[in-house]
């Protein structure tokens, strides 16, 4: 907010101040003679306006005297910035390999550093096979349950408490065959 803001400021809020004040003033002369308590219940609060007034027209000096001294003061300036990377977003690909990896590359290919992003997004990968090694969120069928991989696995098979899997969908029991 520069010097000239706060003049204004003052400016434009002392008409509206002086305008309140002037309403209740003429409300309360009206009719002197029966207006008796009108005046004396509004008379606390112009006091209480005129003296807002005084306080803020204040406080808006003080401030505006302080905004004086910070504008004439001339910019610290900062040291010199490292010089900026070449290129911009535009030379930027992002390549989805359609199940949870995505890598940010450049026109000409390169992945860039720390470019590659793998989501451990859920995929089914069918009934388990102990002998492939499973990424935190594959699913797999074993023994009528299933279950959801929560860190890379290379071998073994998922049970409950089994380390690296979460017990997905409980097996259930084996019914009777039913007679037609």
């Amino acid at each position: 907010m520069t010097a000239e803001m706060v003049r204004l400021l003052m400016e434009a809020i002392a008409p509206v101040m002086r305008e309140i004040a002037h309403e209740i003033a003429q409300e309360a002369v009206q009719d002197v003679t029966g207006r008796v308590a009108l005046v004396e219940t509004h008379a606390p609060r112009l006091v209480r306006a005129e003296a807002n007034l005084d306080a803020m027209t204040g406080i808006l000096g003080t401030v505006r005297e302080r905004l004086a001294v910070v504008e004439t003061r001339p910019a610290d300036a900062g040291p010199p910035g490292p010089p900026g990377a070449d290129g911009t977003l535009e030379q930027l690909r992002c390549e989805y390999d359609g199940e949870r990896t995505i890598r940010l590359v450049t026109k000409a290919g390169t992945v860039i550093e720390g470019g590659t992003i793998t989501l451990p997004i859920p995929l089914f990968q069918g009934p388990h096979d102990p002998t492939r090694t499973y990424q935190k969120g594959d699913l797999v069928q074993w023994n009528g349950g299933g279950y959801l991989c929560i860190a890379p696995v290379e071998a073994g098979r998922p049970h409950e408490g089994a380390k690296g899997w979460r017990l997905f969908v409980k097996p259930g029991r084996d019914g009777k065959d039913g007679k037609p």
